[in-house]
């Protein structure tokens, strides 16, 4: 079922299933570099991270973890260790940020 999944939202990002414009709420921008990171779409994830911490909360820590989990998978490993700490320096606590 994972597989048949992961398969589905890989042919959604090919077949040109686009980032929500700006005038989406928040929470499109969330589903949408969710629903990358899970087609392993970790580039086009990245971008919707970085545009939620822009755009919404820039010290969210899940966001920042999710972000720093993207760049690793893409082997951006500085900028991954980056935002590892940056979440940790705001709530060493949260489940997300220490795995």
């Amino acid at each position: 079922r994972e597989i048949l999944q992961r398969g589905l939202l890989t042919g959604l990002a090919v077949a040109g299933w686009s980032k929500p414009a700006a005038a989406e709420s928040l929470d499109d921008l969330r589903r949408y570099a969710e629903t990358m990171m899970t087609a392993g779409q970790f580039d086009l994830a990245e971008v919707a991270l970085s545009d939620l911490l822009e755009k919404g909360n820039s010290k969210d820590v899940v966001v920042l973890s999710n972000r720093g989990n993207c760049r690793s998978a893409q082997g951006k490993f500085e900028a991954a260790l980056e935002d590892f700490n940056a979440a940790l320096d705001i709530n060493a606590n949260v489940p997300d940020v220490i795995l």
